[in-house]
């Protein structure tokens, strides 16, 4: 990959990203971000091979994740309170592109031409993922989340929006896994 944009915070704007037709823009990890109250698309993306995982969208007037690309990822995303989750109006897509996303409180879930099919079983729909207190902008998950350790694994995996571990036993089952969105519940905390 050769740009990457994380642990970033984008609060009351238009849109955060659009990867513009012409552009075929390519190389881009988008990880461990926070969207919040966009009045348009989170991210536009129109080509190219770029990978979107444990982001964090919350509330917005149109969609998270807008891509007609067949080749991006999208690898646990929290969606919550979006018009539409995700959009690709690229037929033949291959819906296996997209593991582990988790939507919330969406009028639509999945549109357009490239989703000819249910996106796959690792995808959580309409399970609340008990946020702390979004209104006051706390936007982590209380302890009791199911999406702690509900994420998969990719290839990449580091730190959190807040520079946490990525792979911790969030939930005491033994196993150590990845959450789904910006934050990794860990009960690990180290003092400065």
């Amino acid at each position: 990959m050769n740009v990457e944009i994380d642990r970033c915070r984008f609060e009351n704007v238009n849109r955060a990203f659009v990867f513009w037709t012409g552009d075929v823009v390519t190389g881009w990890r988008v990880h461990d971000n926070l969207f919040v109250n966009l009045s348009n698309d989170a991210i536009l993306e129109y080509s190219g091979t770029n990978e979107f995982f444990n982001n964090t969208f919350h509330t917005g007037l149109w969609k998270a994740y807008i891509s007609d690309s067949t080749t991006s990822l999208a690898y646990n995303n929290l969606v919550v309170g979006f018009n539409i989750a995700f959009e690709n109006n690229t037929s033949g897509a291959p819906l296996s592109r997209f593991q582990g996303n988790w939507a919330f409180n969406c009028t639509t879930i999945a549109q357009g031409a490239g989703f000819g099919g249910p996106l796959p079983a690792s995808n959580v729909i309409g399970v609340d993922p008990r946020l702390v207190n979004p209104t006051a902008g706390d936007f982590h998950v209380q302890p009791t989340s199911p999406t702690i350790d509900a994420g998969v694994m990719t290839a990449f995996v580091r730190a959190d929006n807040e520079t946490n571990a990525r792979v911790v036993d969030g939930d005491g089952d033994g196993l150590l896994e990845v959450d789904v969105g910006c934050y990794e519940r860990t009960p690990i905390h180290l003092a400065a």
